[in-house]
């Protein structure tokens, strides 16, 4: 019933096994091979529609309205946020490819744009410490509160400490991740600087200056804390990402074929391990588990 131009042109059976085909394939010329040393009829024109419209719903993704309440919101890997919705659904709000290395301009870019969209309100950004970004969060939603992700803060003081210093530092700070209260975990970590500030003062002088950003997650239930503590969240775009180049041989062959690929990883997330997120409280509100 529909015209010519907004018909999608395969069938449903044909746009089944081209999907299953895409994450395994080195490429898409490799799926339109493997299709013809099966022997399956599948037009040349069914491929570039499921191509098509994967690359679109990518697009789409970086574009629809949000909603302007977020519980969560987790920053990493290529460009990603993710967030936690006011009903516990896990969802990628952007997830942006970028030619060149990491750089603060292209972060300005994916918050202004979620800005942009719509996203007002969050009660927490979850980011690593990348050079300038905390501030720019900040300064773009300045009523929310920007916690450093722990896990980053941990490999860096492994970095800076010998084995045994660092396994003592790591205690020290499992008694801060469990204090029951901020002000508990305030003074225990002010003690854990103590500790180390002749061994290793200029580190220990950042872990201060980021102190209210590297303990924002203790405002919440301790249930809850491991799951705020880090970007691992957004961190998973990356892992379902990084299988699909493996398949790819290492590496993509184009800008397109890593854009169909993206599509695919976020597909696998929100049909698969999101679908139905374990839960549980944060004040009134419902988030995920892990």
């Amino acid at each position: 019933m529909l015209p010519a131009s907004y018909q999608r042109g395969y069938s449903e059976p044909s746009r089944e096994l081209i999907l299953s085909l895409l994450p395994s394939a080195r490429s898409i010329d490799s799926v339109r091979r493997s299709l013809r040393q099966m022997g399956v009829s599948v037009p040349e024109a069914d491929l570039q529609h499921v191509v098509d419209s994967l690359v679109e719903e990518l697009a789409l993704l970086n574009t629809r309205t949000l909603e302007p309440d977020c519980l969560v919101v987790f920053m990493a890997a290529i460009h990603t946020a993710v967030g936690i919705d006011m009903q516990g659904r896990r969802q990628i709000l952007s997830c942006q490819v970028r030619e060149g290395p990491e750089n603060l301009e292209h972060w300005k870019e994916v918050e202004r744009n979620l800005l942009d969209r719509g996203l007002r309100r969050v009660l927490l950004f979850v980011q690593d410490a990348f050079s300038g970004l905390a501030a720019v969060t900040e300064g773009i939603f300045p009523q929310c509160a920007v916690h450093l992700c722990t896990v980053h803060m941990l490999r860096n003081a492994r970095k800076h400490l010998g084995k045994q210093d660092f396994r003592i530092f790591q205690s020290d700070w499992q008694g801060v991740r469990s204090a029951w209260d901020p002000e508990l975990g305030a003074r225990r970590f002010e003690a854990l600087c103590q500790r180390f500030d002749g061994r290793c003062g200029t580190r220990i002088g950042y872990l201060r200056w980021h102190r209210k950003r590297l303990l924002a997650f203790l405002g919440h239930p301790s249930r809850v804390r491991a799951s705020l503590a880090t970007t691992n969240t957004a961190e998973a775009v990356n892992g379902q990402l990084e299988g699909l180049r493996r398949n790819s041989g290492r590496w993509f062959q184009s800008k397109r074929s890593l854009e169909c690929k993206l599509a695919l990883a976020v597909r696998q997330l929100h049909r698969g391990r999101w679908k139905s997120p374990r839960r549980c409280q944060i004040g009134s509100h419902i988030v995920p588990k892990g």
